[in-house]
């Protein structure tokens, strides 16, 4: 009899224990930098290459979307919820424009997958200046390049 209480103890502990592990499948990282280094400092005309990468369950379904906040208010728009590959480093590119200050670059993602889902942003700052580069024009030109075509 006490044999089988013991067992029965044991079944129920390791069930509890079962049943109040939880382990995401959705575990999501992302990362978000510039060639030169966030906080670094560019001049007009300069290319500003950003890179981004949503690290996470090979099967999760992952959007996101990339833009620059501009020192006058203002947003420069790259693109808002595109669809893009779990774990593959995308890039996209500009040319810093003549509006001098600090922008920030801003990415927001959401990861889906059979484990729930999760949302976030990363954020990149970066300093237009006077100096340095070249005649840089008066808007930013946006260019954006891909290793994965949709």
């Amino acid at each position: 009899m006490k044999a089988l209480r013991t067992a029965i103890i044991c079944l129920l502990s390791v069930s509890l224990l079962v049943a109040t592990s939880h382990y995401s499948t959705c575990a999501t990282t992302a990362t978000l930098g510039i060639n030169k280094g966030c906080g670094s400092m560019y001049g007009v005309g300069e290319i500003v290459v950003i890179s981004y990468k949503i690290s996470t369950s090979s099967s999760a379904s992952v959007v996101v979307s990339l833009r620059v906040n501009l020192p006058d208010g203002s947003n420069s728009v790259f693109f808002t919820n595109r669809s893009i590959l779990p774990n593959v480093t995308y890039y996209a590119s500009g040319v810093a424009s003549s509006l001098l200050g600090t922008r920030t670059v801003v990415l927001e993602y959401e990861a889906t997958s059979g484990g729930g889902t999760d949302a976030g942003a990363k954020s990149c700052i970066y300093t237009v200046s006077s100096g340095g580069g070249g005649g840089g024009g008066g808007g930013t030109i946006l260019r954006i390049d891909s290793n994965v075509s949709n």
